[in-house]
């Protein structure tokens, strides 16, 4: 079973490394963000920055192998908004809202 799972972990690590990610400044306090595997893009979106970090803003994609879009993610600043998961035969829209602190 050891042996099992340590196979899955690697697996899963190389094709973390198999993916990646260009940075486009937009100007000095926006950064486009793309994630590729296999020169095909997995993942679009925009950083922007928060004091003297860069966080999630905008819309942020994420799409198949078909290049169609299965995943859209809204932020503000960081802030998680709301996020809509297309399961093929349906679609799913999750509200999200954060907590106070």
């Amino acid at each position: 079973m050891k042996k099992i799972l340590f196979v899955v972990a690697m697996l899963v690590s190389a094709v973390g490394l198999a993916q990646e990610k260009t940075y486009k400044a937009l100007d000095e306090n926006t950064v486009e963000v793309t994630v590729k595997h296999d020169n095909a893009p997995t993942q679009i979106g925009k950083m922007v920055k928060v004091g003297d970090v860069f966080k999630p803003d905008g819309l942020w994609k994420q799409f198949d192998e078909n290049n169609r879009v299965t995943l859209r993610v809204m932020y503000m600043e960081g802030k998680k908004l709301w996020v809509e998961k297309d399961l093929g035969h349906a679609l799913v829209v999750l509200n999200y809202k954060e907590e106070a602190i």
